[in-house]
């Protein structure tokens, strides 16, 4: 049950649960399915840093398309929102261009 809240949680705690489970799940591979869910819940997480953070764990521990997508696809979404507050918008046009050829490969 609280592996769905984890989320809510202050961010330095986030960060102290989620090198945990990276700890552990290196140490003991076979419990990663157990650790997976409460990474992929950290994505839903308010603060950037922790969804950033959650991206590329999933992506480090996971070897299912599906998580490695999720990952990556959050990764994106951050860097995106971070050049939407930092670029003006004759730029930005040009920034999407080269991603989507980029990710067209």
């Amino acid at each position: 049950m609280y592996v769905y809240m984890v989320h809510i949680l202050c961010g330095p705690l986030v960060f102290v649960i989620e090198n945990m489970c990276m700890q552990v799940c290196h140490a003991n591979p076979s419990e990663r399915a157990r650790f997976i869910r409460c990474i992929y819940n950290l994505l839903n997480s308010s603060s950037p840093a922790v969804r950033y953070e959650a991206a590329g764990t999933l992506v480090t521990l996971s070897s299912a398309p599906t998580a490695v997508k999720v990952g990556v696809m959050h990764h994106i979404a951050l860097i995106v929102c971070l050049l939407l507050r930092t670029v003006s918008p004759l730029n930005m046009a040009e920034l999407i261009e080269v991603l989507f050829r980029v990710l067209s490969r």
